[in-house]
């Protein structure tokens, strides 16, 4: 296990087995400025690159669509007054690799689970 420095507000820890990808995640607090933001999401976009063999413009898109899946979710969850005020989504892609996005008033994070990691 190894944890990620970044000289932006990024914290991310990363798995691995030898060679293989088990487990990455990316963490920033909430709420986040424009600046944090944006890093968290060329963080994001460079770990699918890595992490898939993707190009930017597919890591930015299904980014983006997660992220927008997840603060219509969040505020849903603040109109129904949960107990716990949150967004998720998940995505599935062959070969077991799976990409969950999960927003709170306090934090967000971003992982990548892959097939070694389930």
């Amino acid at each position: 296990m190894f944890d990620v420095t970044t000289k932006v507000d990024v914290d991310a820890t990363l798995s691995c087995r030898g060679d293989a990808l088990l487990r990455f995640e990316a963490r920033i607090s909430e709420p986040a400025d424009a600046r944090t933001t944006t890093n968290f999401e060329r963080f994001d976009a460079a770990a699918l690159r890595a992490a898939l063999g993707w190009d930017l413009a597919k890591s930015r898109s299904v980014l983006h669509g997660m992220s927008a899946d997840v603060h219509e979710f969040l505020d849903a969850s603040r109109q129904r007054g949960d107990v716990y005020i949150a967004g998720k989504t998940e995505e599935h892609f062959p070969g077991g690799v799976s990409l969950g996005l999960i927003a709170t008033e306090s934090d967000r994070s971003f992982v990548i689970v892959g097939p070694s990691g389930e």
